[in-house]
């Protein structure tokens, strides 16, 4: 045991060369650059994720029509890979699915305790995706062009349209509203901003995330 201490001393004492030093160091220096990007890759992994846009095809007034282009959709971007699909402004009702006539258009728009957005809401359960779809909402006695955002059988947040390009308002009246709040919300380890069309150029300030992130 003496004789194999002694000899690990003696190999401790010789000094190593300065080429190979240098060698060895830059081989160090390498291993945990190559270990950098790859814990970078796994992070950038984490943060980015693959979203399915569509432009499908709706008819106005026509829901379960359109429900049946939603669960189609959702399908095909889950077997792509996509973890989030989303569609454009009313669609679940159709874009010009409103006559702007109150005791006609409440009809039209769906609350959120409405057995269609349960439809919805059962829809991400059923299929593995989350989804993102503009509808008609009717709150108490007002309509809202909403955006929801639905993951795993539940609504994660409700967003009202804040600008008002989305009705004729030469012809609306009271029952026809813009909401007022811009609330950041967290998704999947994500804080996120809903907008709607002419929100981004009517009030490009509201939608500045650093705003809301200290």
């Amino acid at each position: 045991m003496k004789e194999m201490e002694d000899t690990k001393k003696s190999y401790e004492n010789i000094p190593i060369p300065a080429e190979l030093s240098k060698r060895v160091q830059l081989e160090i220096e390498k291993a945990n650059a190559n270990q950098k990007r790859k814990a970078i890759h796994i992070q950038r992994r984490r943060i980015l994720m693959k979203i399915a846009l569509t432009s499908a095809k709706f008819k106005n007034n026509d829901v379960p029509f359109n429900l049946r282009q939603i669960e189609d959709c959702m399908l095909q971007a889950k077997e792509a890979g996509a973890e989030l699909v989303c569609f454009g402004e009313a669609f679940l009702q159709g874009f010009d699915a409103l006559t702007w006539y109150w005791e006609r258009d409440r009809d039209v728009a769906v609350t959120t305790d409405s057995e269609v957005f349960r439809a919805l809401e059962r829809l991400t359960a059923d299929t593995g995706i989350d989804l993102l779809v503009g509808f008609l909402e009717r709150e108490g006695e007002e309509i809202y062009s909403s955006c929801a955002l639905l993951s795993e059988g539940r609504a994660v947040h409700n967003y009202h349209r804040i600008s008002r390009g989305w009705k004729d308002f030469r012809k609306t009246d009271a029952h026809y509203r813009e909401g007022r709040e811009v609330t950041p919300f967290r998704w999947r380890g994500r804080t996120c901003l809903i907008a709607l069309c002419g929100d981004l150029w009517d009030f490009p300030e509201r939608f500045r995330l650093e705003t809301y992130i200290q």
